[in-house]
């Protein structure tokens, strides 16, 4: 049995995901250790993609899971060892934070020359798929 062609979501959210080029990440490390001013900085592409974007641009279908029922398999799931994710860790999934990287182009001086959707496309080219 191959493995599913659908992505799985939970329903109501998009999850979203955000995607840094590795050479913009090491441009930016390179600062950081040298000339870059101090300070704490969100290090992430410009723009999000949420799980029907993914699907979109990987040509899956996306099934859609109520939140509840992810909850009591995890639930059922993870004491058993069959999953190392508890229920808990739905909520994240629901309410993932997305970074802002204002403050690295603005403060740190630095905008990464990839955007996240040009990231994930980068990497299904990369990838073969």
């Amino acid at each position: 049995m191959g493995p599913d062609p659908r992505l799985l979501a939970i329903r109501g959210t998009d999850s979203p995901f955000v995607f840094i080029w590795t050479r913009d990440l090491a441009r930016i490390l390179l600062r950081a250790a040298t000339d870059g001013p101090a300070g704490i900085y969100n290090v992430a592409g410009d723009g999000a993609m949420g799980i029907g974007d993914l699907a979109r641009r990987l040509g899956k279908p996306v099934r859609r899971i109520p939140a509840a029922a992810i909850k009591a398999a995890l639930a059922l799931a993870h004491p058993l060892r069959l999953s190392r994710y508890g229920p808990e860790q739905v909520r994240f999934l629901q309410y993932r934070p997305v970074l802002a990287n204002d403050a690295l182009k603005r403060d740190f001086g630095y905008t990464p020359e990839l955007t996240s959707a040009e990231v994930f496309d980068l990497w299904y080219r990369e990838a073969g798929l």
